[in-house]
C-alpha cells in the first residue's frame, strides 16, 4: 500500500512500509522488518499465529525482528513496518 521504494505503492519519505495481504488457511509466510524498524501486525479478519502468539480478528501485536506467520483460518492482515525512533 505505502512504501519508500516498492513499485505500485504510494510514496512515503521514510524507511517504512504499510502492507496488506489476504492469506488462505495453512499458508506459512515470514516477514523481515526494515533495519532498525518495528513491525505492527493487525488481524483484520481470520486467525493467524504470529511468532508464538495466536491472534484473531481485531487482535494486534508488535515485534522488532523477523517473524513467521502461520495462517490458521483464511485471514486479512495489515502490517505496518516503521522506524523505532
Amino acid at each position: 500500500l505505502v512504501s519508500e521504494k516498492e513499485p505500485g505503492s504510494l510514496p512515503l519519505r521514510q524507511k517504512a512500509r504499510i502492507l496488506r495481504g489476504m492469506f488462505e488457511k495453512d499458508e506459512i509466510v515470514s516477514y523481515i522488518p526494515l533495519p532498525k524498524n518495528r513491525i505492527y501486525f493487525f488481524i483484520i479478519a481470520g486467525k493467524a499465529i504470529v511468532g508464538k502468539k495466536l491472534l484473531k480478528m481485531g487482535d494486534a501485536c508488535t515485534l522488532s525482528k523477523e517473524v513467521e506467520i502461520k495462517i490458521v483460518q483464511k485471514s486479512d492482515l495489515l502490517i505496518i513496518d516503521t522506524p523505532l525512533a
